[in-house]
C-alpha cells in the first residue's frame, strides 16, 4: 500500500512539473504603442577600414549594377528604411564626393581614403547617391542621409562652408530648381539632371552627423570642453538652419549620446529637430570570460552555457526576464529629451579574439541571429519612445556584422542570420503592440560576462510579445532553450480570429553546422479560443492570424 501511494504522489508531482513548465500567454486587445514600420531598418554603410568597403560590395564591378544575388536578399527583407552612407567615415569627406559631374571639382566621383589619412584607396565608391536613392526607389525604401558635421566641428572648413554643402545636398535630393544659395555655389539642381535624374528624390530623413561623442575622444589634451561643446552646438544649429530653409518639409535626426548636448536641444533647437539617436552594440571583442568578477577559462565553458550568454541580449530585465532597454546611461539621456528616439545604428555585434576563439566550444552566426531577436524585442518592447531603427550593416565583404555578406572575388553573397531574423519581424509584424499576460515563465540564469554581455540571474527561456495590425494578429516568440522544445498556450478570447493561422518559423538543425538557419511555413487551424504550440528548440517562431472584425 505504502508503495502504491508513493507512485500516486510521484505521478502527481510529475504532472505538477509538466503544468507549471508550461507557460501561458493571453493576447488582450488593450494597445501598449504603436509600432512603426521603420523600426525595422538597415544601414548601408561605405566604411573604409579593415578592408571592408560595406555598401560597395553589393555592386558589380563590371555592370555597376546591384548583384542579382544580393538585390534577392534586400527584397526578402523587406527593409523600410535605409541609412546612407555613414558611419563614422561620412565627418571626413564631402557628400558630393559621393556624385558624378560636380563642377570644377571631378567628373567621376573619386574613390576615398581611409578617414584616418591612410593614404590607401579604400573602396572605388561604386555605390554612389544617385545609385543608393534610386535602389532606395526600387525596393520601396525610405532613404536616411546622413550629413557631415565633422569638417565643420575640426574646423577643416568654416561653418558658412559647411552650412553651404548641406543646404547643396539637399537641393540635389529635393528640389526642383534651385533656390538662392551663396554667390558661387553650385548649381545642385543642373548637376542631378546632368547625372540622369531629372525628378527630385523627395529624401525625408536627414541626420546630422555621426557618433560626434568621438569628436572629443580625437582633441589635443588640456582642450577646454564646455567651449568645444559650445562650438559643436553652433555648427548643428547652423546646419539645420540651413538645411531647412532649403526644405522645411525634412525630418532631421540628431546625436543624443552627448550629456552636454541633451541637455541643450531641446530649448535651443526646438521642433527644429525631429528625432534623437543613440547607437547599441554589444558584446564587442570576447578575450575573456568572467564568473563572479573572476575571469572563468573559456575552454571551461559548456556550448549551452554560452549559447544562454550569446542570446541574453541586448539586456535582461530583471524583474521579467525578458530582454529590454534600461534607462540608464546614454538611453536613459535620450528618452528624458522628449524627442522620438531613432537607433540609427544597432546589432549583435561581437566575436571571440585571441586565445578564446581557439577554446571557445561555440561559436555559431546562429547564435547571434537568437541574439538579434532580443534586440528587436527590446525595441518593439520601447516602440512608444523608439520610431526609427537601422540595423548594422547591410552589406559587407570583412566584418562579421553583416546581413549580407559578399565574397569581392566571386560575388558570391551569403545571408546571415543577424540580418535574416530582422527581415523576418519586418515581414510580418503589427503597427500596434498589445498587452500580454503571462503565467509559468520559466527562466535559467546566465552568470556570466562576456564583455558587453553582462551577468542575468533571470532570463526567460520564452521571450513573447504581440502585435496586431487592421486584418492580423501576431504572435511572435523566441525560444532560448538551446536543447529542449517547449510547449505553451496562447488565449486568443479576447480577439476575434479565425480558426487557422500560419507558423512562421526561423531555426536550425544545428547550430554549430546549420550556421545560416532555415525559415519554414506551415498552415494550422484549431478549434475554441486558445491554442496549444511547440516551439522548437533554438528558435523564432511568429504565428500570424487572420482578424474578424
Amino acid at each position: 500500500m505504502n508503495r502504491f501511494y508513493t507512485i500516486i504522489l510521484f505521478l502527481v508531482f510529475c504532472l505538477s512539473v509538466l503544468t507549471v513548465a508550461q507557460t501561458n500567454y493571453k493576447i488582450s486587445p488593450k494597445v501598449i504603442a504603436g509600432i512603426d514600420d521603420k523600426l525595422f531598418g538597415q544601414f548601408m554603410e561605405k566604411p573604409s577600414w579593415e578592408g571592408e568597403i560595406g555598401g560597395d560590395a553589393a555592386i558589380d564591378k563590371k555592370t555597376g549594377k546591384v548583384l542579382p544575388q544580393v538585390m534577392q536578399y534586400l527584397k526578402e527583407m523587406n527593409l523600410p528604411v535605409l541609412r546612407y552612407p555613414g558611419g563614422t567615415d561620412v565627418d571626413y569627406y564631402p557628400w558630393y564626393n559621393l556624385i558624378d559631374r560636380v563642377p570644377n571639382r571631378h567628373e567621376k566621383r573619386p574613390a576615398y581614403r581611409n578617414f584616418s589619412g591612410d593614404m590607401h584607396y579604400a573602396s572605388d565608391n561604386r555605390l554612389g547617391l544617385d545609385q543608393f536613392l534610386l535602389l532606395c526607389k526600387e525596393l520601396k525604401s525610405e532613404p536616411l542621409l546622413v550629413v557631415n558635421i565633422g569638417d565643420a566641428f575640426f574646423k577643416k572648413i568654416t561653418i558658412a562652408e559647411a552650412t553651404e554643402n548641406a543646404a547643396g545636398m539637399v537641393v540635389y535630393c529635393n528640389l526642383k530648381r534651385n533656390k538662392s544659395l551663396p554667390e558661387g555655389a553650385a548649381d545642385w539642381v543642373s548637376v542631378r539632371k546632368n547625372n540622369g535624374q531629372k525628378n527630385p528624390f523627395g529624401v525625408k530623413y536627414f541626420e546630422v552627423g555621426n557618433e560626434p561623442w568621438l569628436f572629443f575622444d580625437r582633441m589635443p589634451k588640456g582642450y577646454n570642453r564646455a567651449e568645444a561643446i559650445a562650438h559643436y552646438m553652433n555648427c548643428l544649429e547652423a546646419i539645420v538652419n540651413a538645411m531647412r530653409a532649403v526644405d522645411p518639409s525634412i525630418q532631421i535626426i540628431t546625436d543624443g549620446e552627448i550629456k552636454e548636448v541633451c541637455e541643450q536641444l531641446k530649448y535651443r533647437m526646438g521642433s527644429k529637430i525631429n528625432f534623437i539617436a543613440f547607437h547599441s552594440y554589444l558584446p564587442w571583442g570576447i578575450g575573456q570570460v568572467k564568473l563572479e568578477g573572476k575571469t572563468f577559462p573559456v575552454n571551461k565553458m559548456t556550448e549551452n552555457e554560452i549559447w544562454n550568454a550569446w542570446v541574453s541580449t541586448p539586456f535582461m530585465d530583471s524583474t521579467t526576464g525578458l530582454s529590454a532597454y534600461p534607462l540608464q546611461g546614454s538611453y536613459a539621456a535620450v528618452r528624458q529629451t522628449g524627442y522620438p528616439i531613432a537607433c540609427t545604428e544597432w546589432n549583435w555585434n561581437g566575436w571571440w579574439q585571441g586565445q578564446a576563439l581557439e577554446e571557445a566550444s561555440l561559436n555559431s552566426r546562429f547564435a547571434k541571429g537568437i541574439g538579434v531577436a532580443g534586440f528587436v524585442h527590446a525595441l518593439m518592447r520601447d516602440a512608444a519612445y523608439i520610431q526609427i531603427g537601422n540595423q548594422s550593416m547591410l552589406v559587407g565583404n570583412k566584418w562579421d556584422i553583416t546581413a549580407i555578406h559578399v565574397d569581392t572575388l566571386t560575388n558570391e553573397a551569403r545571408f546571415f542570420p543577424t540580418g535574416k531574423v530582422l527581415g523576418f519581424y519586418s515581414r510580418y509584424h503589427g503597427d500596434q503592440l498589445l498587452d500580454l499576460q503571462t503565467q509559468n515563465l520559466t527562466y535559467f540564469s546566465q552568470p556570466f560576462e562576456l564583455s558587453g554581455i553582462k551577468p542575468a540571474p533571470k532570463v526567460a527561456f520564452i521571450d513573447a510579445l504581440a502585435t496586431r495590425s487592421k486584418n492580423k494578429l501576431y504572435f511572435h516568440a523566441i525560444n532560448r532553450n538551446y536543447s529542449n522544445d517547449m510547449e505553451i498556450s496562447v488565449d486568443l478570447s479576447a480577439l476575434k480570429v479565425k480558426p487557422e493561422y500560419v507558423h512562421h518559423l526561423f531555426s536550425s538543425t544545428d547550430v554549430k553546422r546549420d550556421e545560416l538557419g532555415y525559415f519554414k511555413d506551415e498552415k494550422r487551424q484549431f478549434k475554441g479560443s486558445s491554442i496549444k504550440i511547440v516551439l522548437p528548440k533554438h528558435s523564432v517562431s511568429i504565428l500570424e492570424f487572420a482578424i474578424n472584425d
